[in-house]
């Protein structure tokens, strides 16, 4: 089976509609998927275990969204705090007070230093560190790679994710590729993705099936629940509230002995994420290559209020006022 390319995974992405789900579904299709699925979650747990700048960046959904901000607003210029929350308000992420409470802590935690140039006596710009470029390009790197396993176009891309016009570019579209996820209505990954080191501890879940099962794991996983703690650089009693949780609403199913099941709704809205989540990174590695390449964004593309190219067909909603469904 032949994959389409990544023209038409760029189409599918930025096109008319909301949701990609006919490149989502085709994505889960191709036979090398759940092999990329096991690589990227591999990988993923890698970076987090042996560089904890990218655990705490990426410890759960805010802050990842937080740290993703900080860098596109880079890609276009200084950040400012009047940038931070014009996006997040943009985006539906988060009021004035929440965005200067996490431009702060980015500051604090060393992903944020002052900008070289000051040209604004009112505001003070910042741009992010290059602890922060290097670990966001960690993960970026790492999304790609396990595409690549099933999209061989984005093999080249991967080797060129170093030069600044293609990172730009690629920073710059990231924009609208978020401004849709965080259109989807919550899904049962959420419970995962918003708890501290929640994503990573999924991931272990996920594949911890014995010899011979698949990914996501169906059959029981045996989890330590100090050993897991200590992984992840939370507390014993969070990962035991976490489980809880999943069990209460029905993502997960104690099996006795330490052991696990995931429930097939949490199974396939992993697959899932791990599915729109390639369709994503393949659409803007085209976009980046193009642009950095040719001087021009692919064909059919306009400006958007973030800084990337939104195909013409997309309604102007999902360009100026995205929100949470």
């Amino acid at each position: 089976m032949s994959t389409p390319g990544l023209s038409y995974w760029y189409e599918q992405i930025f096109g008319p509609e909301l949701f990609p789900e006919d490149a989502v579904v085709l994505m889960q299709q191709q036979p090398d998927f759940a092999q990329a699925c096991v690589a990227c979650a591999r990988g993923n747990l890698a970076l987090r275990s042996t560089n904890p700048a990218l655990a705490r960046a990426f410890r759960d959904s805010a802050r990842s969204f937080y740290a993703m901000f900080a860098v596109i607003l880079d890609a276009r210029g200084p950040v400012t705090l009047a940038s931070l929350q014009a996006l997040s308000a943009q985006f539906g992420f988060a009021s004035r007070g929440r965005a200067a409470a996490m431009m702060m802590y980015l500051r604090m935690i060393g992903y944020l230093e002052p900008s070289p140039q000051q040209t604004d006596r009112r505001s003070r710009s910042y741009a992010a560190s290059p602890k922060l470029i290097a670990i966001h390009d960690q993960f970026i790197a790492n999304e790609i790679a396990a595409a690549a396993t099933i999209e061989p176009e984005l093999r080249p891309v991967l080797a060129r994710l170093h030069e600044p016009a293609v990172r730009n570019a690629y920073l710059r579209q990231l924009g609208i590729g978020l401004m849709r996820l965080l259109r989807t209505a919550p899904q049962p990954t959420s419970l995962f993705a918003d708890r501290d080191a929640g994503l990573a501890i999924l991931y272990q879940l996920a594949l911890g099936g014995e010899d011979g099962d698949t990914y996501p794991a169906r059959g029981p996983v045996r989890l330590s629940l100090s050993a897991c703690a200590r992984q992840h650089g939370v507390s014993r009693s969070h990962v035991s509230r976490l489980l809880r949780d999943a069990v209460a609403a029905d993502l997960l199913r104690e099996a006795g002995d330490g052991a696990w099941i995931l429930q097939e709704r949490l199974r396939v809205a992993l697959s899932r994420l791990h599915a729109y989540s390639f369709v994503g990174h393949a659409a803007l590695a085209y976009y980046a290559v193009k642009l950095a390449s040719e001087g021009a964004a692919p064909a059919g593309g306009r400006p958007s209020a973030v800084g990337g190219i939104v195909p013409d067909g997309l309604p102007p909603a999902m360009a100026e006022t995205p929100r949470f469904t």
